[in-house]
């Protein structure tokens, strides 16, 4: 991220939640150290680290599967979804997706032009390597 946004973030992982604990003590909260993270929605379906997150950060986060970013999504000026499978090949969860990245721009079941998606969506396959 400071490569390609020039934006530091701090990777919240076990390793990290586990260091934070061990210098500042075990009820430390990881999410109050910095002020940009990234984290892995597998991590927050764990409750040590979704109750912390969603008491600091002001947002609401579901346990499970069926998280979705978006309760929290308002409370946060910038978005950043990073996927190797975006959605599950449906036109309306994909347009879902793009609603809350650009809920002006982007409406479920309203058809879009493909070439809205140039100033928002970044796609990387396995050839551009």
């Amino acid at each position: 991220m400071i490569n390609r946004c020039g934006l530091a973030f701090m990777v919240v992982d076990r390793a990290y939640g586990a260091k934070v604990c061990q210098e500042c003590g075990f009820g430390a909260n990881p999410w109050s150290t910095h002020s940009r993270f990234l984290v892995s929605h597998a991590l927050l379906r764990h409750s040590e680290y979704a109750a912390p997150a969603s008491n600091t950060l002001r947002c609401a986060i579901v346990s499970g599967l069926t998280w979705s970013p978006r309760d929290p999504a308002p409370l946060f000026e910038h978005r950043v979804f990073l996927s190797a499978t975006l959605h599950n090949g449906h036109g309306n969860s994909f347009t879902a997706l793009l609603e809350l990245l650009g809920p002006s721009r982007f409406v479920r079941g309203v058809p879009f032009d493909p070439n809205d998606l140039d100033s928002i969506l970044v796609r990387h396959l396995k050839d551009d390597r």
